[in-house]
């Protein structure tokens, strides 16, 4: 039986840095960008954040960079289920993009995650994503059509999967909540505290904070 993870979240909230996080095992289906399969390259760094506005000026163009742009949720699916090296499966999509239904296999067992954010921080998230809308109405901005859109659903999502929550606070506050947050969701998914895989993960989130965050905030949560 194999496992797919499915994180159905609000834009904003750091889905493509959890999807990579929860793919650098060994065991776990590799993210690479299109027509890219290293093996011998360690997948944080393939991964990595580092150097994303040099390399693409801001977010919302490395995120529909040819490099970066997703794969199809269904068409990651049927590689994933074609081979027999990996166990382990993570899809991350707006729930205005998710289509639950590809989902419907015997021979899979789901696991249902959500994002959440505290109302501390709910405007330092639309400030980042305001920033970053350089690419038409790329992000969906609080009160606009999209954003509702998707609240809706999300609502729907999380009312009839219960979804486990990742605290995205953990993750703007810096290194030792995202590693304690990390721990939690490794530790619920029955994933292997590996101390490679938790250096590698470290490193992988440096990138993205540095890239994501330009002042750190107040540690709150621990």
């Amino acid at each position: 039986m194999k496992k797919v993870q499915i994180i159905s979240y609000n834009v904003g909230l750091g889905g493509n840095l959890i999807r990579f996080l929860l793919s650098l095992h060994d065991t776990t289906f590799p993210l690479y960008p299109k027509g890219e399969f290293n093996k011998n390259q360690p997948r944080h760094e393939i991964y990595s954040f580092k150097n994303l506005q040099w390399r693409h000026g801001n977010w919302a163009e490395y995120e529909t960079s040819d490099a970066w742009q997703k794969i199809n949720t269904a068409e990651y699916l049927q590689k994933f289920l074609a081979q027999d090296d990996y166990d382990t499966l993570t899809i991350a999509d707006h729930p205005d993009e998710l289509d639950l239904e590809v989902f419907r296999k015997s021979n899979i067992k789901l696991s249902f995650l959500t994002i959440s954010v505290s109302k501390k921080y709910e405007s330092l998230v639309q400030d980042f994503l305001k920033l970053n809308q350089k690419i038409g109405n790329y992000f969906p901005l609080s009160g606009s059509e999209r954003h509702d859109t998707i609240n809706e659903l999300l609502h729907e999502y999380k009312t009839n999967f219960n979804p486990y929550s990742i605290n995205h606070d953990c993750f703007l506050e810096g290194e030792e909540t995202f590693m304690h947050e990390y721990k939690r969701l490794l530790t619920h998914l029955n994933y292997t505290l590996d101390e490679d895989v938790l250096t590698n993960a470290m490193t992988l989130y440096r990138g993205w904070h540095s890239a994501r965050m330009t002042i750190l905030p107040k540690k709150t949560y621990i």
